[in-house]
């Protein structure tokens, strides 16, 4: 993948992939997310991710909406739990605009007081409408129990009792501390040459005062596997079973990238939907995930099903494990699991706006875009023993941790 890159002095980076289309894609990847809020900020990297968008020192809140929506585009903002990212869609014939409305929310954001108070209770309303939803409630409690004692196990949204103390003077505090400008990255995807990207952004971005990050993140250290039920008000039942994965940071992720499509994958064909749903009719849905930090990830499987079929659904998940263990899969299957795999990134390749939600990441933790090429070159190289060794070291019986949300009746 051809891309530009360009450090400036305060150590923000601008980043661009060039590409022949219509539409064009900017943003701001910031390395700050829920992990680094510290005591008494429970949920402030999402609060913050709120009223960024309600004031300026330049704009008031409806300029800031309107500027990019008026003439067709979005402008939107995440926050994970590592990291938060500010970006637009737009005509490429507003790139300009568009830079300059991205900079000033990030940077110049003033958190006037009405409008905290407005998004403060948005925040707890969206929290309560999570708690009514079983699968966020899952893996936000599974999270709790997977990182206790880590900053990982609290929940992005944070809680109603630490939502409703955060103030202004705590979101301002939180960004000077926090958004440190090594760690920031300006991306950007679109039919223009770099030095126009750079004639726009580089002025607006070497105003931000540089702000070398000082502290580091604790790393986790994984705990003793657990096996836990809790019952609610739910009408079905959801199981997880989750074992520690690669990071961000590790080269040698493709054994589990196809490791995890062959389980449970989003292919009809994957090992896990053939067994538990064309086969035997358990479960309304069924999937296997990868989730990488910086230092450390995830390998899980989540399934829902009526709580009379959980038991079976859930000894056919450690049949197929078992025998993904110990039964290395043949020439022709491999090659069949590598071809699936491929075509999907390729298709998804073809999405130029996927680009811009990874490049700021990849750049940041492993020094370079990862291009999906070089991933399929990765999968070229995959044998079946590395795929009986993912299996063996994440999803042995004695490694794996396990939590069932079941209905009270």
């Amino acid at each position: 993948m051809q891309y530009f890159v360009k450090e400036l002095s305060n150590g923000i980076r601008i980043l661009h992939v060039p590409a022949k289309t219509i539409t064009a894609w900017c943003g701001l990847y910031i390395n700050t997310g829920t992990r680094d809020e510290e005591k008494g900020e429970g949920g402030i990297a999402h609060f913050f991710e709120h009223v960024l968008f309600k004031g300026t020192e330049r704009r008031p809140a409806w300029r800031i909406i309107s500027s990019i929506d008026d003439s067709g585009g979005e402008l939107n903002a995440y926050t994970t739990k590592e990291e938060t990212f500010v970006y637009a869609s737009f005509l490429r014939s507003e790139l300009k605009k568009a830079v300059d409305i991205l900079t000033d929310i990030t940077f110049h954001s003033t958190f006037p007081e009405k409008e905290v108070e407005k998004e403060r209770g948005v925040i707890l309303d969206e929290i309560e409408s999570y708690k009514d939803d079983p699968v966020e409630s899952l893996f936000d409690k599974f999270d709790a129990l997977y990182f206790k004692g880590h900053p990982l196990e609290k929940p992005i949204l944070g809680t109603t009792a630490s939502v409703k103390k955060i103030t202004r003077e705590q979101l301002s505090g939180f960004v000077k501390r926090k958004y440190n400008t090594d760690q920031i990255i300006f991306c950007s995807v679109g039919n223009f040459n770099f030095e126009r990207i750079c004639k726009y952004a580089e002025p607006l971005l070497n105003e931000v005062p540089a702000s070398i990050r000082s502290f580091e993140r604790k790393p986790f250290m994984y705990t003793t596997p657990f096996h836990t039920t809790q019952k609610e008000d739910i009408h079905s039942a959801y199981y997880l079973l989750a074992t520690h994965g690669p990071s961000r940071k590790e080269r040698l992720r493709a054994p589990h990238l196809l490791f995890n499509n062959i389980l449970g994958g989003p292919s009809l064909t994957s090992v896990l939907n053939l067994s538990l749903r064309e086969k035997n009719g358990l479960t309304y849905s069924v999937e296997s995930q990868l989730n990488a930090y910086s230092d450390c990830g995830t390998m899980h499987i989540f399934l829902n099903t009526d709580k009379s079929k959980l038991e079976k659904a859930v000894g056919i998940v450690e049949k197929e494990l078992k025998k993904l263990r110990e039964t290395a899969l043949s020439p022709a299957q491999l090659q069949r699991a590598k071809k699936q795999v491929k075509g999907a990134m390729a298709l998804a390749d073809d999405n130029k706006d996927r680009i811009i939600h990874y490049m700021g990441r990849s750049f940041l933790h492993n020094g370079h875009i990862l291009s999906v090429h070089e991933i399929m070159r990765q999968i070229d190289e995959v044998s079946s023993q590395d795929l009986q060794q993912v299996a063996n070291e994440h999803f042995a019986p004695e490694i794996y941790s396990s939590f069932r949300l079941l209905p009270k009746n």
